[in-house]
Protein backbone atom coordinates (compact mmCIF):
# COMPACT_ATOMS: atom_id res chain seq x y z
CA UNK A 1 0.00 0.00 0.00
CA UNK A 2 1.16 3.57 -0.74
CA UNK A 3 1.68 5.85 2.23
CA UNK A 4 2.07 9.67 2.16
CA UNK A 5 3.51 9.89 5.67
CA UNK A 6 6.90 9.01 7.06
CA UNK A 7 8.54 5.73 6.04
CA UNK A 8 6.91 2.74 7.73
CA UNK A 9 3.42 4.19 7.79
CA UNK A 10 0.54 2.91 5.75
CA UNK A 11 -3.13 3.63 5.26
CA UNK A 12 -4.14 -0.01 5.75
CA UNK A 13 -7.41 -0.34 7.63
CA UNK A 14 -7.33 -2.65 10.63
CA UNK A 15 -10.28 -5.02 10.58
CA UNK A 16 -11.88 -5.52 13.99
CA UNK A 17 -12.23 -9.09 15.18
CA UNK A 18 -15.82 -10.30 14.76
CA UNK A 19 -17.84 -10.88 17.89
CA UNK A 20 -18.23 -14.51 18.95
CA UNK A 21 -21.42 -16.09 17.66
CA UNK A 22 -24.11 -16.25 20.36
CA UNK A 23 -24.75 -19.69 21.84
CA UNK A 24 -27.85 -21.44 20.56
CA UNK A 25 -30.69 -21.18 23.08
CA UNK A 26 -31.47 -24.33 25.06
CA UNK A 27 -34.78 -25.82 24.06
CA UNK A 28 -37.37 -25.74 26.83
CA UNK A 29 -38.38 -29.16 28.17
CA UNK A 30 -42.09 -30.05 28.32
CA UNK A 31 -43.64 -29.97 31.78
CA UNK A 32 -46.16 -32.84 31.56
CA UNK A 33 -45.73 -36.46 30.54
CA UNK A 34 -48.16 -39.38 30.44
CA UNK A 35 -47.10 -42.94 29.76
CA UNK A 36 -47.48 -46.71 30.13
CA UNK A 37 -45.02 -49.31 31.40
CA UNK A 38 -44.52 -53.06 31.69
CA UNK A 39 -43.33 -54.11 35.12
CA UNK A 40 -41.53 -57.11 36.61
CA UNK A 41 -41.38 -57.36 40.40
CA UNK A 42 -39.65 -59.84 42.71
CA UNK A 43 -40.77 -59.82 46.35
CA UNK A 44 -38.29 -61.18 48.88
CA UNK A 45 -39.49 -64.12 50.98
CA UNK A 46 -37.64 -64.41 54.32
CA UNK A 47 -39.22 -67.85 54.87
CA UNK A 48 -37.72 -69.32 51.70
CA UNK A 49 -34.73 -71.54 52.46
CA UNK A 50 -33.07 -70.86 49.10
CA UNK A 51 -33.43 -67.10 49.45
CA UNK A 52 -35.54 -66.81 46.30
CA UNK A 53 -38.49 -64.48 46.08
CA UNK A 54 -41.90 -64.48 44.46
CA UNK A 55 -42.05 -63.16 40.91
CA UNK A 56 -44.84 -60.90 39.64
CA UNK A 57 -45.50 -59.33 36.26
CA UNK A 58 -47.93 -56.73 35.01
CA UNK A 59 -48.38 -53.20 33.73
CA UNK A 60 -49.19 -49.69 34.86
CA UNK A 61 -49.12 -46.01 34.03
CA UNK A 62 -47.12 -42.98 35.05
CA UNK A 63 -47.72 -39.23 35.14
CA UNK A 64 -44.73 -36.87 35.24
CA UNK A 65 -44.43 -33.17 36.03
CA UNK A 66 -41.15 -31.28 35.54
CA UNK A 67 -40.30 -28.74 38.23
CA UNK A 68 -37.03 -27.68 36.57
CA UNK A 69 -34.70 -29.13 33.92
CA UNK A 70 -33.09 -31.45 36.49
CA UNK A 71 -36.00 -32.20 38.82
CA UNK A 72 -39.20 -34.06 37.98
CA UNK A 73 -42.06 -35.59 39.99
CA UNK A 74 -43.58 -38.92 38.95
CA UNK A 75 -46.75 -40.68 40.11
CA UNK A 76 -46.96 -44.35 39.13
CA UNK A 77 -49.67 -46.98 39.61
CA UNK A 78 -49.57 -50.61 38.54
CA UNK A 79 -51.13 -54.05 38.86
CA UNK A 80 -49.03 -57.23 38.90
CA UNK A 81 -49.90 -60.93 39.05
CA UNK A 82 -47.89 -63.79 40.52
CA UNK A 83 -45.96 -65.74 37.88
CA UNK A 84 -45.21 -69.47 37.49
CA UNK A 85 -48.32 -70.61 39.35
CA UNK A 86 -51.80 -71.75 38.37
CA UNK A 87 -53.93 -68.79 37.35
CA UNK A 88 -56.66 -69.81 39.78
CA UNK A 89 -54.34 -69.42 42.79
CA UNK A 90 -52.15 -66.56 41.57
CA UNK A 91 -51.92 -63.59 43.91
CA UNK A 92 -52.46 -60.02 42.69
CA UNK A 93 -50.75 -56.87 43.93
CA UNK A 94 -51.53 -53.19 43.40
CA UNK A 95 -48.59 -50.79 43.54
CA UNK A 96 -48.40 -47.02 43.75
CA UNK A 97 -45.48 -44.63 44.24
CA UNK A 98 -44.69 -40.92 44.28
CA UNK A 99 -41.08 -40.32 43.26
CA UNK A 100 -38.63 -37.52 42.63
CA UNK A 101 -36.40 -37.92 39.56
CA UNK A 102 -33.04 -36.14 39.35
CA UNK A 103 -31.86 -35.88 35.74
CA UNK A 104 -28.08 -35.84 35.30
CA UNK A 105 -28.24 -34.66 31.64
CA UNK A 106 -31.80 -33.38 31.10
CA UNK A 107 -31.19 -32.05 27.56
CA UNK A 108 -29.31 -35.10 26.24
CA UNK A 109 -30.94 -37.68 23.98
CA UNK A 110 -29.92 -40.38 26.46
CA UNK A 111 -31.30 -39.02 29.72
CA UNK A 112 -29.89 -40.75 32.83
CA UNK A 113 -31.69 -40.06 36.11
CA UNK A 114 -31.74 -41.08 39.77
CA UNK A 115 -34.95 -42.06 41.58
CA UNK A 116 -36.09 -41.64 45.17
CA UNK A 117 -39.68 -42.10 46.33
CA UNK A 118 -42.33 -43.38 48.68
CA UNK A 119 -44.80 -46.10 47.70
CA UNK A 120 -47.23 -48.74 48.87
CA UNK A 121 -48.17 -52.30 47.91
CA UNK A 122 -51.52 -53.90 48.66
CA UNK A 123 -53.62 -56.95 47.83
CA UNK A 124 -54.86 -56.53 44.28
CA UNK A 125 -57.27 -59.46 44.16
CA UNK A 126 -60.31 -58.29 42.16
CA UNK A 127 -62.59 -60.10 44.64
CA UNK A 128 -61.00 -58.55 47.76
CA UNK A 129 -62.99 -55.98 49.72
CA UNK A 130 -61.74 -52.45 50.27
CA UNK A 131 -61.26 -53.30 53.96
CA UNK A 132 -59.06 -56.28 53.08
CA UNK A 133 -56.98 -54.21 50.67
CA UNK A 134 -56.49 -51.48 53.28
CA UNK A 135 -55.45 -54.07 55.87
CA UNK A 136 -52.88 -55.60 53.50
CA UNK A 137 -51.20 -52.34 52.49
CA UNK A 138 -47.46 -52.00 53.13
CA UNK A 139 -45.60 -48.73 52.78
CA UNK A 140 -42.12 -48.62 51.28
CA UNK A 141 -39.15 -46.48 50.31
CA UNK A 142 -37.84 -46.78 46.75
CA UNK A 143 -34.39 -45.98 45.35
CA UNK A 144 -33.29 -46.58 41.81
CA UNK A 145 -31.90 -45.45 38.50
CA UNK A 146 -33.45 -44.96 35.06
CA UNK A 147 -32.50 -44.07 31.52
CA UNK A 148 -34.68 -42.65 28.75
CA UNK A 149 -34.11 -42.13 25.03
CA UNK A 150 -36.21 -39.34 23.54
CA UNK A 151 -37.61 -39.28 20.01
CA UNK A 152 -39.25 -35.87 19.75
CA UNK A 153 -42.18 -35.93 22.17
CA UNK A 154 -41.90 -39.67 22.84
CA UNK A 155 -39.52 -41.04 25.47
CA UNK A 156 -38.71 -44.77 25.74
CA UNK A 157 -36.89 -45.92 28.84
CA UNK A 158 -36.07 -48.47 31.52
CA UNK A 159 -35.97 -48.25 35.32
CA UNK A 160 -34.55 -50.42 38.08
CA UNK A 161 -35.71 -49.85 41.66
CA UNK A 162 -34.93 -51.34 45.05
CA UNK A 163 -37.95 -51.35 47.36
CA UNK A 164 -37.54 -51.36 51.15
CA UNK A 165 -40.83 -52.28 52.81
CA UNK A 166 -42.10 -51.29 56.23
CA UNK A 167 -43.02 -53.85 58.88
CA UNK A 168 -46.63 -55.08 58.49
CA UNK A 169 -49.20 -54.06 61.07
CA UNK A 170 -51.50 -57.04 60.37
CA UNK A 171 -51.13 -60.70 59.44
CA UNK A 172 -52.97 -59.97 56.18
CA UNK A 173 -50.09 -57.80 54.99
CA UNK A 174 -47.50 -60.48 55.79
CA UNK A 175 -49.55 -63.16 54.07
CA UNK A 176 -50.09 -60.96 51.04
CA UNK A 177 -46.40 -60.37 50.40
CA UNK A 178 -44.62 -63.51 51.49
CA UNK A 179 -47.20 -66.26 51.75
CA UNK A 180 -46.02 -66.96 55.30
CA UNK A 181 -46.24 -65.49 58.78
CA UNK A 182 -42.95 -63.74 58.05
CA UNK A 183 -43.07 -60.34 56.39
CA UNK A 184 -41.28 -59.56 53.17
CA UNK A 185 -38.45 -57.14 53.77
CA UNK A 186 -38.19 -55.75 50.29
CA UNK A 187 -38.56 -56.15 46.56
CA UNK A 188 -36.92 -55.33 43.28
CA UNK A 189 -38.70 -53.72 40.32
CA UNK A 190 -37.75 -53.51 36.67
CA UNK A 191 -39.90 -51.53 34.23
CA UNK A 192 -39.88 -50.76 30.52
CA UNK A 193 -42.06 -47.85 29.48
CA UNK A 194 -42.94 -45.12 27.02
CA UNK A 195 -43.98 -41.56 27.89
CA UNK A 196 -45.61 -38.90 25.71
CA UNK A 197 -44.55 -35.35 26.67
Amino acid sequence: AHADGPPGTCDCAVTAAPDAAPAAPTRALPRWGLGLHLQSMTVADPAAMDGEGTSYGGAGLQVRYRLSPKWQLELTAGHVTEQDVDEAVARHLDTVALSALYHLRPHARWDLYLIGGLGATSDGDPDATDEAKDASRLGDVQLGVGIERRFGRIGVGAELRAVFQAEPETDDAALMTSGDDEAARGAGKFALGATYY
